[in-house]
């Protein structure tokens, strides 16, 4: 599948592949209006499971404490 993303001045090529959410993770601003709506589009679209405390990248997550 391929996308076309369209700005004021680009034209951008978008192919179809497997995001790593670790390079969003690494890179996310929270401060910026549209990473907060993209994540929060990508959490509305997320299965209730996986948004649950009992899920276990959560657990796995919080045995990490806060840095």
């Amino acid at each position: 599948m391929n996308n076309q993303l369209t700005t004021k001045n680009l034209d951008v090529k978008i192919d179809d592949y497997l995001l790593n959410l670790i390079d969003f993770f690494e890179k996310f601003d929270s401060g910026n209006p549209y990473m907060r709506a993209a994540v929060s589009e990508l959490q509305n679209s997320m299965p209730k499971e996986l948004l649950n405390s009992q899920s276990d990248w959560f657990i796995t997550w919080s045995q990490a404490g806060k840095r």
